[in-house]
């Protein structure tokens, strides 16, 4: 055999029969939980899961990362419970001090990640239907660049402003302002953005196991509306404004990074 991954897809047979012959010696509370199991002994097989098609990939990276003489090993996989329930976790294991030649005794941990990649599918739900929303509602939706210049403006523009949205970009949003009203939409936008310094690029924040900790792109949503029955105006606003992320200058030699958590770092 000279490629594992290859042999082990087209031979499930021998992939389940590799993980038959290892032996669960002890597992905590917190995974018997996970699995929905009440006595030990219902996890003491390895076997289960190796031919599912959400969870058999992580068999088969295990077994080519001991193949490579590789000693440790994370993947985020889907495992499924002793009630058919499926759950996402990050699983890692590492071979344990002393036992690297033959792999005769590992440590494995999962965290369980479902409630997050939960919330990650309802706001994806949630930003598509907001997409659908802003092409077709009869109010001019737009987003601005950090010059003020216009990234996106929605469809209706066409029926306010007699052009198509595509040729109002880059556009100065102090085009579309009531000349008396601009002087304080000015201030409020400046205001909040005196001593910016640099935003974050790529707006994901990745964490050591490898999923997304903190994804600025998931609010990208409040730069390209202007209303929400559920929100109001004001309130809006105030969460527009707050959206401005990046590397702050406060006072000389005072710093502050904002809008990577629910607290400014300073």
């Amino acid at each position: 055999v000279r490629d594992a991954r290859e042999y082990f897809r087209n031979n499930i047979e021998s992939l389940v029969s590799v993980f038959e012959s290892a032996k669960v010696l002890s597992v905590n509370k917190t995974t018997l939980s996970l699995y929905h199991a009440a006595p030990a002994l219902q996890l003491m097989r390895m076997s289960g899961g190796v031919s599912d098609p959400e969870s058999g990939p992580a068999h088969i990276d295990t077994l080519e990362r001991i193949w490579e003489g590789k000693t440790s090993y994370d993947t985020e996989t889907i495992i499924k419970t002793l009630t058919g329930e499926q759950r996402h976790v990050i699983l890692r294991w590492k071979v344990v001090p002393g036992f690297e030649d033959d792999y005769s005794k590992l440590l494995v941990s999962m965290s369980d990640i479902t409630a997050l990649r939960n919330f990650e599918r309802e706001l994806e739900d949630s930003r598509e239907m907001y997409r659908e929303l802003v092409e077709n509602i009869n109010e001019v939706v737009f987003s601005l660049d950090e010059g003020g210049r216009l990234i996106y403006i929605s469809p209706a523009a066409e029926r306010y402003f007699g052009a198509r949205s595509r040729a109002l970009i880059g556009s100065h949003f102090s085009t579309f302002i009531f000349r008396d009203d601009l002087p304080s939409v000015v201030e409020h936008f400046e205001e909040q953005k005196k001593g910016f310094i640099a935003p974050m690029r790529p707006l994901q924040i990745i964490a050591d196991a490898g999923h997304v900790a903190w994804d600025m792109e998931r609010f990208q949503f409040l730069e390209k509306q202007e209303d929400f029955d559920s929100i109001h105006p004001s309130l809006l606003r105030q969460s527009v404004l707050n959206n401005n992320y990046g590397l702050y200058e406060v006072i000389p030699g005072i710093y502050q990074v904002r809008g990577f958590d629910l607290a400014d770092i300073t």
